[in-house]
């Protein structure tokens, strides 16, 4: 399942959301974790096809993903270079990263924690299906965006700084972790 939001001024403008068939079967503890099953994507479309909307969709914008860098664009870019489709290589935000960066005292950082941790209403029943997840994650980098000015950072640079400063065990942010765009 492929699901995104564009979003300009802080609103929800345009959003996308469909099912790919994975041309194998889909094993029952996938299905218990974001409720898609086979009969969901018999009649989906297919891998290729799939990446080609995503492309199209994602175009040339400033991306945002959780745990995006890691996990998404690895298995998005692994899949597109399987289908002789050119890598994407947009500007990317991971909000997984930058929880990390600023959100020191939190012992996870992964969506359902940040999502607890700013009070977002959070439904267990549409968890992990790809749409929900997208419009939680715009809700947690709202407030992310939120904590970043509270510090008045606006580069990597001062992310890496507010570590020393706060003498964090964690290591540094590293430009191949994290894109910042800039905060107005």
């Amino acid at each position: 399942q492929f699901a995104g939001i564009k979003v300009s001024n802080d609103e929800i403008i345009d959003s996308i959301e469909f099912f790919i068939n994975p041309e194998i079967e889909i094993p029952h503890f996938i299905t218990e974790i974001n409720h898609i099953s086979n009969e969901d994507v018999k009649d989906a479309v297919s891998i290729k096809q799939g990446l080609e909307k995503i492309v199209d969709f994602i175009s040339n914008n400033f991306l945002i993903a959780h745990n995006g860098i890691n996990f998404d664009m690895n298995f998005l870019n692994n899949k597109l270079v399987e289908n002789k489709m050119r890598k994407i290589s947009n500007p990317i935000l991971d909000t997984m990263w930058l929880s990390k960066a600023i959100n020191i005292n939190l012992d996870k950082h992964n969506l359902a924690r940040l999502v607890k941790y700013y009070g977002i209403n959070y439904d267990e029943n549409k968890a992990h299906q790809a749409l929900y997840d997208s419009e939680l994650l715009l809700q947690v980098w709202l407030f992310l965006k939120e904590d970043l000015k509270k510090y008045k950072i606006k580069t990597l640079d001062q992310i890496n700084k507010k570590f020393v400063e706060l003498k964090s065990n964690i290591d540094t942010v590293s430009y191949t972790h994290l894109t910042l765009p800039t905060i107005a």
